[in-house]
Order: structure tokens, then sequence, then C-alpha cells
């Protein structure tokens, strides 16, 4: 169908990215909150594309390059990842228009913050848990940049069930089938 239907005033994604793209997808992806600060920049946002890649002993952050954060995160190469859980959906998916816009003051924030153990960020107060990540590499990737970083602390700090999200698709197939996900 996208093959069909290509505009060539908005060629969009290739059918093939298209369909690996859809099966990371299909994968519930914990949530976190990403803090960054620098003397002129501070931020928290919602990020999905993350993970550790075992082989490697690094941990990967995919960020949309025409965030507000994509350069201070290069530049400043350190943030704050908040294990946020699940019943603050709400609070972590308002935070996204944090994407376009840059924090004017950690005090405008719905809920406490507390400083990362080793670089001193702002990161959530009531997050399960908050790892910070000395960032070794990034390159643009099509319309992301991708982020490998190093774990410099990790900090477990409570129990509870973490923020996850999957794709709206996923989830009304898995309601058809009677298994859908839990939802909060």
């Amino acid at each position: 169908s996208m093959l069909k239907n290509r505009s060539p005033h908005n060629p969009g994604m290739d059918p093939t990215g298209a369909q690996q793209l859809m099966i990371v997808y299909l994968c519930p992806r914990p949530v976190v909150l990403v803090s960054v600060e620098t003397p002129g920049h501070r931020n928290i946002f919602p990020m999905d594309l993350i993970g550790p890649l075992q082989r490697s002993g690094c941990f990967s952050l995919a960020l949309h390059s025409t965030s507000v954060s994509a350069s201070v995160m290069r530049e400043v190469r350190r943030v704050a990842l908040s294990g946020v859980p699940a019943h603050l959906k709400a609070i972590v998916y308002g935070l996204a228009e944090h994407h376009k816009r840059p924090l004017d003051d950690w005090n405008e924030l719905s809920f406490p913050v507390r400083p990362s153990r080793e670089f001193g960020i702002p990161a959530v107060a009531a997050a399960l848990r908050i790892q910070e990540l000395t960032i070794v590499h990034s390159q643009e990737i099509g319309s992301h940049t991708l982020f490998l970083g190093r774990i410099a602390s990790d900090e477990k700090l409570a129990e509870g069930v973490q923020l996850h999200h999957t794709a709206g698709f996923h989830q009304a197939c898995r309601r058809r089938q009677g298994v859908p996900f839990a939802e909060i």
C-alpha cells in the first residue's frame, strides 16, 4: 500500500523501514522521564525508544532530532532517566510538550524532584529507579538522534509497576483477541 500511494511531495518512510518500526512498536516499551540540565537549559521529557544493548554494555536512547534538548544532550553528554510508576501516566504524557520547549524552572513541575546521585541532575523524587548515563556517542539516523551511553549510576528506589507504552494498533489487536494489556 505504501509503495502504491507514495506522494512526490511527501515520500515518507520507505515500506521496509515502516515495517521494521511496526515490529518494534509491538513490544511494550518502558517509558522514562529524561532529565538534562546545563546553566542555560533544563528539561524533562518522556522517552520510550530506550534500552540496554547487552553485548556492548551500552544503553541506547533514540530522540527525535527536532527535540529542543537533542543538541544539549550531545553537548553536555549526561542525562538522568527516571523510571516512573504507571500511575503517573497522565503527568508523564503531559510532559511531552517539553520535546518542543524546554522547562523554565524545575518548580513548575507538578511533582517533586531530587538530585541524581552522581551528576546532581533533577530527577523524579517518586521514581522507581533513577539511572544516570554518560553519553559516549551520538549520531543522527533519519529523523532521530541515536545516543549511546554508559550507566554511571543506577539507584533502585522503590517497588512498583513501571509505566510502559505500546502502540494503539497493538492494544486494539490484543483486545480483539481477549488479552489486552492492563491500562492505568
